[in-house]
């Protein structure tokens, strides 16, 4: 390992940050932004150590994706039960709920000349689960006007 980051596989990082397997460095670097400005210890009030453990999570995450050899590390020795198959998500009735909930504000988004990975990144921020994030994105990746 060419850092001293210490790789945990029983963790998704994909999960942690909001963000598929498949995902491009704008991606990650965009979902990371987002939720340090999120969770940030600085930002909210409350319950410090658990906003310090989520935000060490985060960047831990990023530490790991970010640098093509440790993701690549990850990548091949994550446990198989967290791992994302990339496909489409099958999505229960609070999921269901939560894609309605969200498909005005993405649709504006895309609206305003957004791109898939800023809509993605704006959900994530807003709290939206990842695989309801990308699946709006993703819905919404054409450009405006050609739906």
């Amino acid at each position: 390992m060419s850092t001293s980051a210490r790789i945990n596989p029983r963790k998704n990082y994909y999960e942690i940050l909001g963000v598929l397997p498949s995902a491009e460095d704008v991606v990650i670097k965009g979902a990371y932004r987002a939720l340090a400005q999120r969770y940030h210890p600085d930002r909210l009030s409350g319950d410090q150590l658990a906003a310090n453990t989520h935000m060490t999570d985060i960047n831990e995450a990023y530490l790991i994706l970010s640098d093509p050899v440790l993701r690549s590390q990850y990548d091949k020795v994550r446990d198989p039960i967290t791992s994302s198959s990339g496909g489409s998500p099958s999505f229960d009735s609070t999921m269901t709920f939560e894609v309605e909930q969200y498909r005005d504000f993405a649709g504006k988004l895309h609206d305003w000349g957004y791109d898939r990975a800023a809509i993605h990144a704006a959900l994530v921020a807003r709290g939206v689960r990842q695989p309801i994030a990308q699946y709006l994105a993703d819905a919404f990746a054409s450009p405006p006007g050609e739906d």
